[in-house]
C-alpha cells in the first residue's frame, strides 16, 4: 500500500484537524476565510462567500491516534490506510460526504458500524434582535442553543471533536444574526431569508476510545422570518441544524484472510501519515 500525506489530502492548515479549524471561526470568522482561501488547490475543496459562509468540505479529526498508534490491532489500522487512500483517489471537488460515503460502503475491507444516524431540527426564537450580530450574543441564548446542537448532534465525540463550547456557538449565534435586514423603510414586507453559516464534513480516524472510523456531517443554516404591516411587525429568528453520522468497522471475514506483510505495509503506511501532524 502506498503512502500518503494528510496535508495533501486536507490542505496545509486543514490537516491539523477540525477542532483548530472551529477554535479559528469562534475568534474570527474572517480569519478562517482566509485560511480557507489559502488552502492547495490539490488538497479538498473548502469554499467561503463574501457574507462569511463557510463551507469545509472534509476535514480530519484525530483523537488519540498518534498516541497510541501502536496499541490499535491491525484491522483498525489497516481502515485507517484504506479509508484514507481512497478518499486520496477521489479528485477534490469529489471530496464529499455523500461521495467519501458511498466509496466507503463500496468497499470490501469495510462495513458499517450500526445504523446511518440523520437528525434535523429547528431552533427558533421570536424576536427583533434575539441572535445579535455585534459580537455579543445574549449568553441565556449561547446556552439554548448550545443545549439544541446537544441535543440534535447526540454524540459526545462529535461535540468534542468539532470544540463545539460556548464561544464556537456564541459565534454562531452572532453570525445568524447578520441575516437581519433593517425592515423600516418599508410599510409592508412579507420576507424569508436564510444563509448558510456553516457546513462541515469530517472524517473521525479510531482510536482506543473510539475504535471504528466515524464520517459526519454537521449544516448550520440561519433564518429569518419578517411579516410587517404598516409600523407592526412580527419577526421569528431560526438557527437550523441538520447531522448525519456514518460509523464504519474492520469487516472480519476480509481481514482473516490478509497477509501479514501487507497489515505491516498498511501500519508503516499510517505512521508514516501521523508522523506529519503537529500535535
Amino acid at each position: 500500500m502506498s503512502s500518503f500525506s494528510v496535508k495533501q489530502i486536507y490542505g496545509e492548515v486543514v490537516g491539523k484537524g477540525v477542532g483548530n479549524l472551529m477554535t479559528n471561526f469562534a475568534s474570527d470568522p474572517a480569519k478562517l476565510v482566509g485560511i480557507l482561501n489559502d488552502s492547495s488547490k490539490n488538497s479538498t475543496l473548502h469554499t467561503v462567500s463574501s457574507e462569511g459562509s463557510i463551507n469545509i468540505g472534509l476535514a480530519p479529526s484525530f483523537g488519540t491516534l498518534k498516541a497510541n498508534i501502536k496499541e490499535l490491532d491491525d484491522a483498525l489500522v489497516g481502515i485507517v490506510a484504506i479509508s484514507t487512500k481512497e478518499i486520496q483517489k477521489l479528485p477534490p471537488s469529489d471530496r464529499t460526504f455523500e461521495k467519501i460515503r458511498a466509496t466507503l460502503l463500496q468497499n470490501a475491507a469495510i462495513e458499517p458500524h450500526g445504523d446511518h444516524y440523520q437528525a434535523y431540527d429547528t431552533f427558533t426564537k421570536a424576536s427583533n434582535d434575539a441572535f445579535r450580530f455585534d459580537g455579543s450574543p445574549d449568553s441565556g441564548i449561547v446556552a439554548d442553543v448550545l443545549n439544541f446542537f446537544r441535543k440534535l448532534i447526540n454524540d459526545s465525540d462529535v461535540l468534542n471533536s468539532l470544540n463545539f463550547d460556548k464561544n464556537v456557538v456564541a459565534r454562531m449565534v452572532a453570525e445568524s444574526g447578520a441575516t437581519v435586514r433593517n425592515f423600516e423603510t418599508f410599510f409592508s414586507a412579507n420576507e424569508h431569508e436564510e444563509k448558510t453559516v456553516l457546513e462541515v464534513a469530517v472524517l473521525r480516524y479510531p482510536d482506543l476510545d473510539h475504535p471504528y472510523l466515524k464520517l459526519y456531517r454537521v449544516k448550520l443554516k440561519a433564518i429569518r422570518d419578517c411579516k410587517r404591516v404598516l409600523f407592526a411587525e412580527n419577526n421569528r429568528n431560526s438557527i437550523q441544524g441538520e447531522v448525519d453520522i456514518q460509523k464504519f468497522k474492520p469487516r472480519q471475514s476480509v481481514w482473516a484472510s490478509i497477509s501479514q506483510p501487507v497489515r505491516d505495509k498498511a501500519r508503516a503506511s499510517v505512521v508514516a501519515m501521523i508522523e506529519e501532524l503537529e500535535f
